[in-house]
């Protein structure tokens, strides 16, 4: 008897599991050997490797977990609509577009970030909106952005609550290459410790309480440091989740190794998600600092860029 197979949806995929079928007795009273399909059957359960069927219908052990694959091209654009309502929105930003003309057209419309939308929001909300509604754009808006204002310096430190130490922070072009922003510009710190917070209200920004505290999205950190060739630096990153009344939830706090003298000036990424934190989150509070660690006159420390906040709904 083959194997067979139960299927499960995971986020951005469909996979088959293989289920052990339920065993027969065999009325043999001259041998009780099992056939070569029946030990092929029991050898493959007692190992970690799924099986699959080949073109001649045999059962044959793989090393990957069987994944059920499946030629979209033949069917309607309602169930292409169906399945791609179910598929993470930066998979179909980065990838499902890019398949074909028609995938395209599926993807950028309005009826389908509508139901995207409708997954993470309530539909009370929706009745507030109008029916010229841009729902691609309105879901963007709100998960696909940068919560941090100004993360590059291109403001000056407009939105950034800044203490200078040493002799402060200024804003210079990038020494390294940094490919996740078109910014050039970015922070720098000097000898004595330099911090900047900013602190992010979740419902000002368009986020409901009861999604944060029903859903409870992922909430992505990222930050990039890194200094001058002829100088090291140091660097600390501490982001707080706060209630209402601005007490703190959770925390995500960590040094990171000191950079060298005569280092090649790229950039180091730091990221975070926070995860099941609870309800009550209202704020985000994000902070870091830097220093060189010559303690040299000037502007010699760590060089920060591109810090970011977002808000990365799992079900969507």
């Amino acid at each position: 008897m083959f194997p067979r197979l139960r299927f499960r949806t995971a986020k951005s995929r469909t996979v088959a599991e293989v289920q052990r079928p339920p065993k027969t007795k065999v009325n043999n009273t001259s041998s009780n050997a099992t056939t070569e399909k029946e030990e092929l059957d029991e050898t493959s359960f007692k190992t970690d490797k799924p099986l699959h069927s080949d073109e001649m219908g045999q059962a044959v052990r793989t090393e990957r977990n069987v994944k059920f694959i499946m030629d979209l091209s033949e069917v309607s654009d309602d169930i292409l609509f169906l399945i791609l309502i179910h598929v993470p929105f930066w998979e179909l930003r980065s990838n499902c577009r890019l398949v074909c003309k028609r995938w395209k057209d599926v993807v950028d419309s309005q009826a389908l970030w509508r139901v995207k939308y409708e997954q993470v929001l309530s539909k009370k909300l929706q009745t507030r909106l109008p029916s010229n509604t841009d729902w691609k754009n309105l879901f963007y808006k709100l998960f696909a952005r940068n919560l941090i204002k100004n993360p590059c310096g291109d403001d000056g430190f407009e939105h950034w609550n800044v203490n200078h130490g040493g002799d402060g922070w200024v804003i210079e072009r990038h020494h390294g290459e940094l490919k996740e922003t078109t910014s050039s510009n970015c922070f720098v710190t000097s000898y004595g410790w330099c911090s900047k917070t900013q602190c992010i209200d979740l419902v000002e920004e368009g986020f409901e309480e009861h999604f944060l505290d029903d859903f409870q999205p992922d909430i992505l950190i990222n930050d990039w440091y890194g200094s001058r060739h002829d100088c090291g630096a140091i660097y600390l990153i501490k982001v707080d989740l706060l209630n209402s009344q601005k007490e703190t939830i959770m925390t995500f706090e960590k040094p990171f190794p000191e950079i060298p003298q005569w280092n090649d000036s790229s950039y180091h990424k730091v990221q975070h998600v926070f995860r099941s934190y609870g309800p009550g989150v209202r704020f985000v509070c994000f902070s870091h600092k830097g220093k060189d660690n010559k303690f040299w006159a000037g502007y010699y420390g760590a060089r920060i860029a591109n810090s970011t906040v977002k808000v990365i709904p799992d079900n969507c």
